[in-house]
């Protein structure tokens, strides 16, 4: 049951990789039909990775606070339903909120998957499996971009994140079925929510910093602005 459970947590991560990727390549397809700007492309794919980066080590450690299997399921449904609505976005800001939901679950599915992979399997077979699944998770970087490019032709560029919602469904039902809870209630550490809300300001702002300095510039005060709150932030 652990390999399936394997499977199907590759399965969800593999989703989450190629939507990403798929998203990179029909950009124009988007700007065509929603009349987006430069800079609101940007952003609907900056916005993914700013949510997952952000907020990836505070859902790992939420993981272990409420049980990795709960949350993980949680990632799963967040990140279908997300997808349905970047699916009709009419927009290009609810675009990059939808997006914005999208890195959010992500960042919830890998942390509390490669938990999840610890928990089941014994040190000597561990590293085996942690490839097993990042070789299934990483699969879509080399057959995104074609896969992308055959939808966008065929069924248009809403289909990308339509087609998300199926195996979501089925890395969700065998993941039901294959793992069990494994969060000990009795050892919970109370969660570190002033670590919370420095790590989360620090690294948004650097994050942004670094991505709106190519319009700003590196000097502007904007940008140094958020840089500066990024160190006091991080620091503390």
């Amino acid at each position: 049951m652990k390999w399936w459970a394997l499977i199907g947590m590759g399965l969800m991560a593999a989703v989450a990789f190629v939507d990403y990727v798929m998203v990179s390549t029909i950009l124009t397809s988007i700007q065509s039909h929603l009349m987006a700007t430069y800079t609101q492309l940007q952003w609907i794919i900056n916005i993914y990775v700013l949510t997952l980066a952000v907020f990836m080590i505070t859902m790992g450690r939420l993981g272990d606070l409420f049980g990795n299997r709960t949350l993980l399921m949680l990632g799963m449904i967040a990140f279908g339903i997300s997808s349905f609505f970047c699916g009709l976005a009419p927009d290009p800001q609810w675009l990059i909120v939808t997006r914005g939901c999208q890195g959010l679950a992500a960042a919830i599915i890998f942390p509390c998957s490669i938990s999840i992979i610890n928990q089941l399997f014994a040190s000597h077979h561990k590293g085996k499996a942690i490839g097993v699944w990042n070789a299934i998770a990483t699969t879509g970087f080399a057959f995104g971009p074609g896969i992308a490019g055959l939808i966008v032709k065929y069924m248009g560029w809403r289909a990308i994140f339509f087609m998300n919602i199926p195996f979501t469904l089925i890395a969700l039902i065998i993941c039901v079925f294959t793992i069990e809870e494994s969060c000990d209630q009795k050892q919970r550490v109370p969660m570190d929510w002033w670590g919370f809300f420095f790590m989360t300001t620090g690294t948004s702002c650097l994050i942004t910093g670094i991505i709106q300095s190519v319009h700003w510039g590196w000097t502007a005060p904007g940008t140094l602005i958020l840089f500066v709150v990024a160190l006091i932030t991080l620091v503390l």
